[in-house]
């Protein structure tokens, strides 16, 4: 399988803060963090040619441990992402790039409060594509 690869990883963290006093302890995770974590990307490389095809993978992670208007936390559900990209090279001087980002069709959803999971920000960015030259002189 020769100018093919793969580039893995995996990460499960565990952790507790202490977001309140000693007195009247709030214990949650880090902030930003999720428990696990996973990207995997497959490539293909030679002398004209690359193209790599990545996936990666996230828990729901908090973004604050003490959230306003009363809720306990605010949090990001998890997500998956599927991206692509390849380039081919034509000459020393000019070479031709493709990018395929979000092949998933993933939304970001950030919800308000663990019990109530209401609504605070949806994005949906789509697929996104771009097309691109490099020419050197």
């Amino acid at each position: 399988m020769r100018n093919f690869g793969l580039i893995a990883n995996y990460t499960n963290v565990k952790s507790e803060v202490n977001f309140g006093t000693p007195a009247q302890p709030i214990i949650r995770n880090l902030n930003g963090l999720s428990e696990e974590a996973f990207n995997l990307t497959f490539y293909f490389e030679n002398d004209r040619v690359s193209a790599r095809v990545s996936l990666s993978d996230r828990d729901e992670f908090q973004r604050n441990a003490t959230s306003r208007a009363g809720n306990d936390l605010d949090f990001t559900e998890s997500a998956t992402n599927m991206d692509f990209s390849a380039a081919y090279t034509f000459s020393e001087r000019l070479k031709f790039t493709l990018e395929a980002i979000n092949l998933t069709d993933e939304y970001r959803t950030d919800l308000m409060d663990s019990v109530a999971g209401r609504l605070e920000n949806y994005q949906h960015t789509g697929t996104q594509y771009y097309l691109g030259v490099q020419f050197s002189y």
